[in-house]
């Protein structure tokens, strides 16, 4: 839907751990299942980390792959905060649903095997089509 670089945000920056107003690529993009929308996903990166990313074109790509083939970019793990959430206004027509419909949040920072922090996104999930399954061992 869109991609821009613009100066990290506070959030970004707590997550990303880089300083406030670091150049990232922020991109918003919404994805659907069999026509229905079905996740609404806002993406932060470091764009030291993604040269061009800001202007690659990503529709019907998956970002992971992108980030693997153009930027030799492979995550070794991740943290998320679920919560249940209501949409704002502009998120919920997005998705098709009402301001009063429950979606699933999802906060997730990924990371490199350095450590090195490369992805930040927010997610909302309509809970009337998803399901997740956490494994514990």
């Amino acid at each position: 839907m869109s991609q821009s670089l613009s100066p990290a945000d506070q959030g970004e920056a707590d997550l990303l751990q880089v300083p406030v107003g670091e150049p990232v690529v922020r991109m918003r993009r919404l994805r659907g299942v069999d026509g229905q929308p079905w996740l609404l996903v806002d993406t932060a990166l470091p764009a030291r980390l993604v040269p061009g990313l800001d202007r690659a074109v990503l529709e019907n790509q998956s970002l992971y792959d992108v980030l693997r083939r153009r930027y030799g970019i492979e995550p070794v793990g991740a943290d998320r905060w679920i919560e249940a959430v209501f949409p704002e206004p502009e998120d919920a027509a997005l998705l098709e649903v009402t301001t009063s419909t429950p979606l699933l949040g999802i906060e997730s920072v990924a990371w490199l095997r350095d450590g090195t922090r490369f992805e930040a996104y927010y997610a909302l999930h309509r809970s009337d089509q998803t399901r997740f399954f956490v494994g514990i061992r």
